[in-house]
């Protein structure tokens, strides 16, 4: 079976959050192994990163597993551009290392992927929390009543991010 989804995490620095985030990778990817893959970009961290890659690499096992460390800090959006270029899958769903995501989520987007396969674009609602103090700055980014496949991005992006 090829594998249908690439996980990207662009990072710099901030370890802990990628524990964090390899942890909760570690418990929603059970059953759907096969069809993903890992993909780490380290924006040239200085921190402990490599330690952990080393740690969850053995964990992911069998999952396919790719990390990048650049040899200089290219920037978040250039980071983000090489999780996309370097995926070896048809999507690609790139998450921050301190996005708290539910367990569930990684199922839901692999079976909108299967069931939609002409999908572009899977637009997931969120909430934004400030790190520091933990309050919730929006409960939801997305006024989504119901959910819908549009066949062009730029108007369902235009109608949700006015």
């Amino acid at each position: 079976m090829n594998k249908l989804l690439t996980v990207g995490i662009p990072r710099f620095n901030r370890a802990t959050f990628l524990e964090q985030q390899l942890s909760w990778l570690a418990k929603a990817i059970k059953g759907f192994k096969p069809q993903c893959e890992i993909n780490i970009s380290d924006n040239s961290s200085t921190y402990n990163t490599q330690e952990i890659i080393n740690k969850w690499q053995t964990i992911f096992n069998q999952t396919s597993f790719i990390t990048n460390k650049g040899i200089s800090n290219i920037g978040v959006m250039a980071n983000i551009a090489h999780c996309f270029k370097s995926a070896r899958t048809e999507y690609v769903w790139v998450i921050s290392d301190d996005a708290r995501i539910q367990i569930r989520t990684l199922g839901y987007v692999i079976n909108n992927l299967k069931t939609h396969p002409e999908l572009a674009l899977l637009i997931l609602d969120f909430s934004w929390l400030y790190l520091g103090s933990g309050k919730l700055a929006h409960e939801h980014c997305f006024t989504v009543k119901d959910e819908e496949t549009v066949s062009g991005c730029k108007p369902l992006i235009e109608n949700y991010l006015h």
